[in-house]
């Protein structure tokens, strides 16, 4: 089963984010070579990190897509999303 939404930018999801959380968020594009380093400096075992950022390469390039003989769309706006989000890591922090 392929799961799709409504597509976002970058920018449109960190303006949400930064509504969400009232704070005004930058986006910073990092080279290739660079994008595991932030996965590593949150936690993530530097091999995993490396998976994740060659799976996402492989994703902006066309190299994986959707292959399912089913898709499932979702309708669910980003801000909805994000919303229920920041509220549950709050509740989880209090």
């Amino acid at each position: 089963i392929d799961l799709f939404g409504p597509s976002y930018s970058v920018g449109q999801v960190a303006r949400a984010l930064g509504k969400a959380m009232a704070r005004k968020l930058q986006v910073i594009d990092i080279p290739f070579a660079r994008q595991s380093d932030p996965l590593g400096h949150a936690g993530i075992p530097r091999p995993i990190a490396d998976s994740i950022t060659e799976m996402f390469d492989a994703f902006n390039r066309g190299l994986i897509t959707p292959q399912g003989h089913r898709s499932l769309v979702g309708t669910t706006p980003i801000d909805d999303v994000i919303r229920q989000y920041v509220r549950g890591s709050a509740a989880r922090v209090a």
